[in-house]
């Protein structure tokens, strides 16, 4: 069988890769994001970025589990077929893809809760998010773990302890950011 997802990131509940998810995209042009001082702040540490913004509805915070990086990727190398919008994803697809790629959120609307470590572990189990513009140092941005695997044949993104993240409860909607290689995404978000 065959899916489409976005070929931007995107937020997917791991116990149902393979859900419908309601998501858009759109390149945006400096006309765009012009007025954007979060977009402006980002570019001027790492320029030449593409600029995307894309708007997802989650329809339940249970769902709102992970952010998933995959898709850039496999797009990038042309694993699957795919356009300007969307990757077909082949589930009984054998390939295999590992990098750790540098990324990070920039939530300057506080919602999500990267407070929670792991006690039996002793770490943090969310993908590293920054709240305050002066902590973005593109030296220092660390670097993410992620990969594709098969479970009884079928082919499953593979979240990583750090690419978890905790979306606060008292959140409906916001906006935050995510950097990664030369991609600034704003990310929109709505949960019913």
């Amino acid at each position: 069988m065959e899916f489409e997802f976005p070929i931007y990131p995107f937020i997917w509940d791991y116990s149902d890769m393979y859900n419908l998810i309601e998501y858009e995209s759109k390149i945006l042009n400096s006309d765009t994001w012009n007025e954007d001082e979060n977009i402006l702040y980002l570019l001027e540490k790492f320029p030449n970025s593409q600029i995307i913004e894309s708007k997802q509805i989650i329809k339940s915070k249970d769902s709102a589990n992970n952010i998933n990086i995959h898709t850039w990727y496999l797009y990038q190398k042309k694993v699957f077929e795919s356009n300007n919008q969307n990757i077909k994803i082949i589930t009984d697809s054998k390939f295999k893809f590992k990098a750790n790629i540098n990324c990070f959120i920039f939530d300057p609307n506080d919602i999500f809760d990267n407070s929670k470590i792991d006690e039996k572990n002793k770490k943090f189990s969310t993908i590293c998010i920054i709240k305050n513009k002066k902590s973005i140092i593109p030296e220092l941005i660390p670097s993410l773990y992620i990969h594709t695997h098969n479970i009884k044949g079928i082919f499953r993104f593979s979240p990583n302890d750090n690419n978890k993240i905790n979306i606060k409860d008292n959140i409906t909607n916001g906006i935050f950011y995510v950097q990664m290689d030369n991609l600034i995404l704003r990310f929109i978000l709505e949960i019913k």
